[in-house]
């Protein structure tokens, strides 16, 4: 991924809500008077945050079978890659989780854990789903591969 592209996706995930410009708070007005109220649309979050929040509901209501299946691919491309995205990792499921959140909320949980490390590089997606946006590139965390073998997925 080029520079800008990567500041692009940067801007993306870091940007505060349009609604309140990261206020947090918008002016509400009764006539002459006024009052802040908290900003409907993000509570003065930013998006980093509300993505974070949505994908823990997302794997908090995915499936139990598809978080191990997904736990296991995940350890499967750290493996057998020596660097791999969710393109990779969507290949080797056999089964997609009900919200496209929770993929990345397995990534997260998976680096929690110490199996994955992302690399500060991304790469475009070849998925239509994905509208061809960024995509984290990950490797195993050295931790993991100790004692782990390579094998081909």
């Amino acid at each position: 991924m080029n520079d800008a592209a990567k500041t692009l996706w940067e801007t993306y995930t870091e940007k505060p809500c349009p609604a309140c410009d990261g206020e947090g708070w918008e002016w509400e007005y009764f006539g002459e008077k006024r009052r802040r109220t908290p900003c409907p649309a993000c509570g003065g979050k930013t998006a980093k945050q509300l993505g974070q929040e949505g994908m823990a509901r997302a794997l908090a209501n995915s499936k139990d079978a598809w978080r191990e299946e997904a736990m296991q691919a995940i350890k499967l491309c750290a493996k057998g890659y020596a660097s791999f995205t969710a393109t990779e990792f969507r290949a080797l499921c056999k089964t997609q989780p009900h919200s496209p959140g929770a993929i990345g909320a397995v990534f997260q949980k998976a680096a929690k854990e110490g199996i994955i490390i992302p690399t500060g590089e991304y790469r475009q997606s070849s998925l239509p789903s994905t509208h061809g946006r960024p995509q984290k590139v990950w490797v195993a965390s050295p931790g993991f591969l100790k004692g782990a073998k390579k094998c081909n997925p």
